[in-house]
């Protein structure tokens, strides 16, 4: 059991000036089941231990913290972020492209019903694709990967649910998701790996974007480029980084980065299953 107090899904709406962080509970078959893209031996313990301290960090920040149950059948559906887009009022339900995940969707699409969102689907039918990992919003204009996850059918999708802010289609050229190689860090700040794909990437969305404004961010880790940003309950900037024991370079950039809070953590044991820490939540 976690050793704090977490809000169990009832229905109500939450109110619109306080974060909406919904997670999902590390399932028992996570360290032999999830998918990785390099085989690799997971400590389940520690992966537990991880993904509470995970939870624990973001629950200090909202009142109204959501956690939904684990389906033991789908071991990587703690990556929750993968399974809808959230802004706004609205979620877009997404349809995976491994077809190993493509029932994680539903508990969460319960617990986003429950708390009254409206419901989009990205249909299976017109042959769409999208992870929600491949889907970065700035707060002014959407990013969206076109990786092995996610195709121009799911963007085209995404585009008509959100069709109030500019989206933005970016080639991811060898990660899984785009938020493995570019995530918010600040409130018009954008944080990148200082690699070959990291540059790459900054290029693309230079030359994309439509609002402007961001600074770019450099870290000489890939794995540390994917960071957590959000307003918290009282309106203050919350930013959550891999820690300095996993990446000290990295940390020490990202800890002068503008956040009237910083936390670090370890995400050692659930990167091994290409999770980032974007991964483990949805926060609108």
């Amino acid at each position: 059991l976690l050793p704090f107090s977490i809000q169990a899904a009832s229905r109500q709406r939450l109110p619109q000036n306080m974060p909406h962080i919904f997670v999902r509970t590390l399932p028992s078959s996570f360290s032999q089941g999830a998918v990785r893209r390099t085989p690799t031996q997971i400590s389940q313990e520690k992966a537990q231990q991880q993904h509470e301290d995970y939870i624990k960090a973001l629950s200090e920040h909202s009142d109204h913290l959501i956690s939904i149950e684990p389906d033991e059948e789908y071991p990587d559906c703690v990556f929750v972020e993968d399974a809808a887009v959230v802004v706004g009022d609205k979620a877009l339900m997404c349809h995976s492209g491994h077809a190993s995940r493509q029932g994680e969707g539903a508990a969460v699409e319960v617990a986003l019903r429950d708390r009254m969102f409206a419901i989009f689907h990205v249909s299976d039918e017109a042959g769409a694709r999208m992870d929600g990992g491949d889907v970065l919003f700035t707060g002014k204009e959407f990013f969206v990967g076109v990786s092995e996850r996610t195709n121009e059918k799911g963007i085209q999708k995404l585009r008509s649910v959100f069709s109030e802010y500019p989206v933005h289609p970016v080639g991811v050229p060898s990660s899984l998701h785009l938020k493995s190689v570019v995530t918010r860090c600040g409130e018009n700040s954008l944080c990148f790996p200082s690699t070959y794909e990291g540059k790459v990437m900054q290029q693309h969305i230079t030359a994309v974007t439509e609002t402007g404004g961001y600074q770019y961010v450099e870290v000489p880790d890939a794995a540390a480029a994917n960071c957590v940003y959000f307003k918290n309950k009282d309106g203050q900037s919350v930013l959550v980084y891999r820690c300095k024991d996993e990446y000290p370079a990295s940390a020490s950039i990202l800890a002068k980065c503008k956040a009237d809070h910083h936390i670090e953590l370890n995400n050692s044991e659930l990167a091994k299953a290409d999770g980032a820490l974007t991964c483990c939540s949805i926060i609108a």
